[in-house]
């Protein structure tokens, strides 16, 4: 009901709010809402992933982990999945495996 309501736009235009504090939290909320398969489409339709893969180059930590957070919920569907690829974001998040962030390693592991 509430991602039909316009949340998946509200929250995807907010990832990338100048306040970093309104962007981890609306971050946070796009993971919330991709790990629900029914929530993919809207997410998708949303630009979503267009927006997570410039967020998984974030020096902010924490959105950097939402943002990985977002893209394993999505990366459950094999279409999205599939776009995901064809947006270079397997090759990101394979770069980001290499990471120091035993907790962001963890994460883009999980998402791979």
């Amino acid at each position: 009901f509430v991602v039909g309501a316009g949340l998946a736009h509200i929250a995807t235009d907010l990832m990338e709010n100048s306040d970093i504090e309104i962007a981890k939290s609306a971050v946070l909320c796009v993971a919330n809402l991709a790990s629900n398969s029914m929530n993919h489409t809207a997410l998708v339709n949303s630009n979503a992933l267009t927006r997570l893969l410039r967020l998984l180059n974030s020096n902010d930590r924490d959105i950097c982990i939402r943002a990985v957070s977002s893209m394993r919920g999505l990366s459950t569907d094999a279409s999205f999945r599939s776009q995901i690829i064809k947006l270079g974001g397997a090759r990101t998040l394979l770069k980001l495996s290499r990471t120091e962030d035993v907790e962001l390693q963890m994460e883009v592991l999980s998402t791979l």
